[in-house]
């Protein structure tokens, strides 16, 4: 699988973004779809959006964006109930999303530093 990811991550299209939007940071992650559906694909920290795009070789495609004013709670989670890399991310409409991440405690201190 280590193998695989970087080949597979470097298929995912950068997301389309506005005239002044940067990408702050960028990593491989997993977003959950459902109780127990994930997609992988890259999550992209901007300095307005949270965005993930799905790979191409997931059965479901397609962009998630998250408008940073609209977070109201990062949290740590665990996945699967053992796994220690998840992170939950709460918006102002009371939506939730879970996202499994290789290097947590970094995309906290970046949407810290944003928020």
């Amino acid at each position: 699988m280590e193998k695989l990811a970087p080949k597979m991550l470097s298929k995912v299209k950068n997301p389309e973004m506005d005239e002044n939007e940067t990408i702050i940071y960028e990593d491989g992650a997993s977003l959950f779809r459902g109780a127990w559906v994930t997609v992988g694909g890259k999550l992209f920290l901007t300095n307005k959006r949270l965005i993930f795009n799905a790979h191409k070789y997931n059965l479901q495609k397609g962009e998630t964006s998250i408008d940073l004013n609209d977070i109201t709670e990062i949290s740590k989670r665990i996945t699967s109930r053992i796994v220690d890399n998840g992170l939950q991310i709460a918006t102002k409409d009371n939506s939730k999303y879970d996202l499994v991440l290789n290097n947590r405690d970094e995309w906290i201190e970046q949407l810290q530093k944003k928020k």
